[in-house]
């Protein structure tokens, strides 16, 4: 520790012993910016920076334009990795990040998109959508085509979450059948199976593509003869 220009005590009483101790050393200068947004691709970055880092860290403005003009055209022009029709999302997701991040996507896709934090807000915004037996289209403007269901969440969990969606629809509070989509990182075979037996269609582990998960959206809607509402 001297060799370091620092110095290090002890000090113990019946309940146990503290240790403290310090040393010099450099003052690590900030990564760039731009390192950072290169990881997760500067359109998405650039969403969740504020507004005044942007401004005076991301060069130049007319690159960024058209870095976030090619993603953007990538994602909604590509035959490949887009979906066949638009879809009503339920996304329940309760990482904020991941939520953005996935937000943004489906919405360059054509989707349109409803955020659920946790499994209960997931299951109040379906009983408020024109799906649910107890509304009519009068009272509400939106559809739900299928859910995303995150697995781990705080409040109510996505197996939970699905079991009383599977419930309710059973019970006829639902007037068709709601496709869930799990994304989860859980990937073993026990955690698959149960995942299933909670009433999930279809289990997509991540990390995965868009193109990914467009394919797994149509062909959801191809195995049910799903119509767009």
């Amino acid at each position: 520790m001297r060799l370091q220009g620092g110095e290090i005590s002890v000090t113990s009483n019946a309940h146990g012993s503290t240790f403290l101790f310090y040393f010099r050393c450099a003052r690590a200068e900030a990564p760039p910016i731009s390192a950072a947004v290169n990881k997760v691709g500067k359109a998405i970055a650039s969403e969740l920076l504020p507004n005044n880092t942007r401004q005076k860290n991301i060069t130049p403005a007319s690159s960024t334009q058209s870095e976030s003009t090619k993603k953007h055209r990538k994602l909604t022009s590509s035959a490949k990795d887009g979906p066949t029709r638009s879809y009503n999302v339920l996304l329940v997701e309760d990482n904020l990040v991941n939520q953005r991040v996935m937000h943004r996507q489906l919405e360059r896709l054509g989707c349109k998109v409803h955020v659920a934090n946790h499994g209960l807000e997931a299951l109040d915004i379906l009983k408020s959508s024109v799906i649910y037996h107890h509304n009519t289209m009068s009272e509400v403007s939106f559809d739900v085509d299928v859910v995303l269901m995150d697995i781990e969440m705080p409040i109510m969990d996505g197996l939970t979450a699905t079991q009383k969606i599977r419930v309710m629809q059973n019970k006829g509070e639902f007037l068709r059948h709601i496709p869930i989509i799990a994304i989860t990182a859980n990937a073993r075979p026990k955690q698959v199976e149960d995942t299933l037996s909670a009433g999930i269609d279809v289990v997509l582990h991540k990390p995965f593509t868009l193109k990914e998960l467009t394919e797994k959206l149509d062909a959801i809607f191809e195995q049910e003869g799903g119509t767009q509402s």
